[in-house]
């Protein structure tokens, strides 16, 4: 396969390389007997194929409306049932506005972390002296997934497209903590960025999702943290600084992507004045990723990925601020591989993850787990249209840290499995969906193991526009 690029090889190599060098993330907040602390149709069986893919995970500053800059994935919908978001013209450039409205009912027979409702993908104890319910549950309707994107792109004398990207959503938290709090919603900052763009280079710098963030499970329940996060998927948006060169032949494509982005540790100092292990020198978060995609005879279409991530870890904070308690290690390099893919044809759909690593708690990966925790694990989904509205969703989630490194860094949650049935009606603009998830996950707490179930039982209603 020869591609347009006569530099295209080596730029896919030097990702792999970047790829497969001994990765490491971050540890973040540690986490407790009571859970964790709170921290479009998806790529529909017509369209599960890399070029939207790409679009997701790397998002140029081009003003189509076929393009965004937000994670995850089955947020979005089909080119073919994308309604042009509202779009205003100011000088040379243009002044893109979308986003959609989500409600959510939900019913729960345990609690959940990071948090009910939305933030809800694996069960935690009802408190540190009981462990699994005894016939008691909770309803609830959660708006937090709504989201509002701003994009603004102007045309450069030199040839480069120049822009910007904001977005937003309701998950800043609660208004006190009175009566009516739960229902005002905070607002909160996602990412914000610049972008630079010519031809198939595309730059991004400032407050972006990593690189983990290429593909997620269909839901319309859980799209801020989608089925299986904090667990079995991960990702965040740090500030940064994001390369993509895009290569093209036939109806492939290769998008190679490198990005280094902030530091950041859950102490020993300040999460939110620089001065965690994570703040102290120069300790970024380096990563590399290559997306392939391609169609296949008889209309089939596919996608796959390989990524990896590292920074080296020091749990000293800055300004002779000590270690937080006695860590089993004072320094590690943590890391993480990520592979994927997605394979399409007809009305059958399939895509999944698998990673394997240790200390992506920053990335929101294993529980949110401090420490240099080895894990591995992953997700697979399988959809079927059986008509041109209305889809079925299977999905099955795991995670495995390994025990000793848990108790030795004062976790408590172990292997983690989660089945996920989804029947949705989806419109493009307008869409419903009933989903069912069934939780079984292993707790630890005290020497003693135990078994957590839960299930969670949403109704979801989005409007896109």
């Amino acid at each position: 396969m020869k591609f347009k690029k006569s530099s295209s090889l080596l730029g896919i190599v030097s990702a792999l390389a970047l790829a497969s060098m001994p990765f490491a993330a971050l540890a973040g907040t540690p986490v407790t007997a009571q859970g964790v602390q709170p921290v479009k149709k998806a790529l529909a069986v017509s369209t599960a194929n890399l070029e939207n893919m790409v679009l997701l995970a790397d998002n140029t500053s081009s003003p189509s409306a076929k393009k965004s800059h937000d994670f995850p994935a089955h947020a979005q919908i089909a080119p073919s049932a994308k309604k042009e978001p509202f779009a205003i013209k100011v000088g040379r450039g243009t002044l893109t506005i979308n986003g959609f409205l989500s409600v959510v009912g939900f019913w729960q027979d345990q609690p959940y972390g990071a948090a009910n409702g939305v933030f809800g993908t694996f069960p935690v104890p009802v408190s540190a002296t009981q462990i699994n319910n005894t016939g008691d549950s909770i309803t609830g309707g959660d708006v937090r997934n709504s989201r509002l994107m701003v994009n603004f792109s102007e045309p450069l004398s030199n040839g480069w497209l120049a822009g910007g990207f904001l977005s937003s959503d309701l998950e800043g938290g609660f208004n006190g903590s009175g009566i009516v709090s739960g229902q005002q919603q905070n607002p909160r900052l996602r990412q914000m960025f610049i972008t630079l763009s010519k031809g198939n280079t595309s730059i991004k710098i400032g407050q972006q999702v990593t690189l983990t963030a290429v593909q997620f499970p269909y839901s319309l329940a859980h799209m801020p943290e989608p089925d299986g996060f904090f667990w079995a998927n991960g990702t965040w948006w740090y500030p940064g600084v994001t390369v993509t060169q895009t290569y093209h032949s036939g109806s492939s494509t290769v998008a190679v992507t490198g990005g280094i982005f902030q530091g950041s540790y859950a102490g020993p100092g300040s999460t939110t004045n620089y001065t965690t292990a994570g703040n102290a020198g120069f300790k970024p978060q380096i990563e590399g990723r290559v997306i392939f995609s391609g169609k296949a005879v008889g209309g089939s279409s596919w996608s796959a990925f390989i990524m990896g991530h590292y920074q080296s870890i020091n749990l000293n904070g800055p300004f002779g601020i000590p270690a937080a308690g006695t860590p089993p290690k004072m320094s590690y390099s943590s890391d993480m591989v990520e592979a994927g893919g997605s394979f399409t044809h007809g009305p059958f759909v399939v895509k999944g993850n698998v990673q394997s690593g240790q200390g992506m708690a920053n990335n929101l990966f294993d529980y949110i787990q401090s420490g240099a925790i080895k894990f591995y694990g992953g997700w697979v989904q399988a959809g079927f249209h059986f008509q041109p509205d209305w889809a079925v969703y299977a999905g099955y989630y795991y995670n495995h840290p390994n025990a000793t490194d848990v108790v030795a860094w004062g976790g408590h949650f172990l292997t983690g499995r989660a089945y996920i049935a989804t029947l949705a009606y989806d419109l493009g603009s307008y869409g419903l969906a009933l989903e069912w998830m069934h939780n079984n996950q292993r707790y630890t707490a005290g020497g003693v193991e135990s078994t957590i179930t839960g299930n969670q039982v949403t109704l979801s209603a989005i409007y896109r526009f």
